[in-house]
């Protein structure tokens, strides 16, 4: 009788240690990493490059934000070479004066896409509005934007081959007019202060 019980209690034991054992691989087997870890990960990375380039292209002393949030043709009313005002250069590739082309380099080279949109102030409480710089369509699902803001002030001058030397706070903001000087970017600033305008990069 006692060895009987022995092997029975022997037995469950063994069973006890198997069930133990199987539940630890399992629970090894269903540890595994978020699935959507990577692509958190791939999304900070654009997001910090966008948001590098956006940070030394404003500190840059030629083709940097400032000089492209400028860089506009007051006679055909975009910018300079742009296709149109509804997508600014489109699927073309954008100008070697502007960023030394950093975002070519950066993320058209590795097959993505990414709009340039600038956004700007208007004058009193009117909300804001948006001049696409470079527009290559709606992101998609795993777009990720990053911004800078440039500050314009009223005696600057457009950086575009036709501007001459007219300073921005003579320029005409409303497309509509019969006018050679047509910038859509208004005065919307206090003293010196042009306008505050945010370059928003969205890259997928």
């Amino acid at each position: 009788m006692t060895e009987s019980r022995s092997q029975a209690f022997t037995l469950e034991g063994f069973v006890a240690a198997a069930v133990v054992l199987t539940a630890v691989l399992l629970a090894l087997q269903t540890v595994v990493a978020p699935p959507d870890s990577g692509t958190a990960s791939r999304d900070d990375s654009i997001r910090t490059q966008a948001e590098d380039i956006l940070r030394t292209q404003a500190s840059a002393d030629e083709g940097g934000l400032s000089h492209a949030v400028r860089y506009w043709d007051p006679l055909n009313r975009t910018f300079i070479g742009a296709q149109d005002r509804t997508i600014g250069y489109g699927s073309q590739s954008l100008p070697s004066a502007l960023f030394d082309d950093a975002f070519e380099r950066t993320f058209s080279a590795r097959g993505l896409t990414y709009n340039i949109v600038l956004v700007y102030h208007q004058p009193g409480t009117a909300p804001r509005r948006t001049e696409p710089l470079l527009y290559q369509g709606t992101p998609g699902t795993d777009a990720v934007t990053a911004r800078h803001t440039v500050t314009l002030y009223d005696n600057m001058q457009l950086t575009g081959e036709r501007a001459g030397p007219r300073p921005l706070s003579e320029y005409d903001t409303n497309a509509t007019d019969d006018d050679d000087g047509f910038y859509p970017i208004p005065d919307a600033g206090t003293g010196a202060v042009y306008n505050v305008v945010e370059v928003r990069v969205t890259v997928w």
